[in-house]
């Protein structure tokens, strides 16, 4: 049987983790969403953690594939050696808990930043209002190092369906601009001012969190 590869697009059911760190970190927190490994044929089988890998798809029937084809089309640098296919999943945000929204990100690796930082900081739900990169490219999913596996993402069409889920939450405007902006175009509801707080990035536009 013929394999088929092709290059990620964003309508695809399926992503791919780009490396042994990312593959093992899905492989410890999300491994339900894990469909397929593929093995370069040059791969270092006798490491600790490739073993570990290659024991757990064996143990949950995960197809292994061992074939440079994914490598040439995915990962065509030629300093990868394994790769992770996984199932894209969007979660709901958990109503009682902090959330990080995105308005309109653009950039898949500061994408990945964010979130890699946003764990960092105990940040778990991220809400992502469109028109958005695709938070699942394997852009985002290098530059979070595997974080993205730690989140709830979920897209909205816009800021107010956001709101119209979340209304108790308070929000907070992470850029004077921002602020000004969303006062007046959602007069109906407040935003609050982090008068002190410097610029930390023009992706990261608001916080929200649950109302005590």
């Amino acid at each position: 049987m013929t394999m088929k590869i092709n290059h990620y697009k964003n309508d695809s059911d399926v992503s791919y983790a780009l490396g042994i760190a990312l593959v093992f970190e899905l492989i410890k927190t999300a491994p339900k969403l894990l469909t397929r490994i593929f093995l370069s044929p040059g791969l270092n089988k006798t490491s600790e953690k490739v073993e570990e890998i290659i024991s757990f798809c064996k143990k949950h029937n995960i197809e292994i594939v061992e074939n440079s084809k994914p490598f040439n089309v995915l990962a065509p640098k030629g300093n990868t050696f394994i790769i992770a296919e996984f199932k894209k999943e969007y979660q709901k945000l958990k109503n009682d808990e902090d959330h990080i929204v995105l308005v309109n990100p653009s950039d898949a690796g500061n994408v990945g930043t964010i979130i890699r930082s946003a764990i960092g900081f105990n940040f778990t739900n991220i809400a992502i209002v469109s028109p958005a990169v695709d938070v699942y490219n394997p852009k985002s999913i290098r530059a979070s190092m595997g974080a993205i596996f730690h989140t709830n993402i979920y897209y909205y069409d816009n800021i107010e369906e956001y709101i119209k889920e979340f209304p108790n939450h308070n929000r907070y405007a992470f850029m004077l601009r921002m602020l000004q902006i969303f006062q007046k175009q959602l007069s109906n509801h407040h935003f609050h001012s982090f008068s002190a707080m410097r610029q930390v990035g023009y992706l990261i536009i608001l916080r929200i969190s649950a109302n005590q």
